[in-house]
């Protein structure tokens, strides 16, 4: 396994919103897989999660399926589409990750036992989701329950784990 800092860390402006995403996710696949963090897509951009984003994608939605009126005022076929082109924008980022993991073999599994899971799999590492102590979400390798390595220069590892925070990289 490769050991990788990521390239990008979170920025926030005045009003600390978030302008610049990190690259925690694509740097810990990229040390997982033996590649070079530039060989990994930076998913999360495709992530469309932030106020701006999300209000310009909702006009672009808008405009395309609803002619710009109130979805309340359009035929239900045009709500319809305009529902599956909004849900399918949410969900882009997981499709294109989940297809570029497959291309290389590989799929991410959640583990839902991570005793059992352990007892079964020792010394593989796995992924551990939370929040660092920026504040913001972040991902770092664990092996055998112990941290093996944040992307992240500041190496703080996590503060608080997700509700599932753990996943491993499957061969398919």
């Amino acid at each position: 396994m490769k050991f990788h800092k990521q390239k990008f860390i979170v920025v926030r402006n005045e009003n600390n919103e978030i302008i610049q995403e990190e690259s925690c996710y694509p740097t810990v696949i990229a040390c997982l897989l033996d590649l070079e963090p530039d060989e990994v897509p930076n998913f999360q951009l495709l992530f469309w999660s932030r106020i701006g984003q999300k209000e310009s994608l909702d006009r672009y939605f808008s405009r395309k399926y609803l002619g710009g009126l109130p979805k309340e005022e359009c035929e239900e076929y045009k709500q319809s589409n305009y529902n599956h082109a909004h849900g399918l924008s949410n969900g882009l980022w997981d499709i294109v990750r989940e297809y570029w993991l497959a291309s290389k073999g590989f799929k991410e599994e959640w583990i839902g036992d991570i005793d059992q899971w352990l007892r079964d799999n020792p010394d593989t590492p796995y992924l551990c989701s939370g929040k660092s102590s920026r504040g913001v979400d972040h991902v770092v390798i664990y092996m055998n329950s112990q941290p093996l390595h944040d992307p992240h220069p500041e190496n703080s590892f996590l503060t608080e784990l997700w509700q599932m925070p753990y996943s491993y990289l499957q061969k398919i």
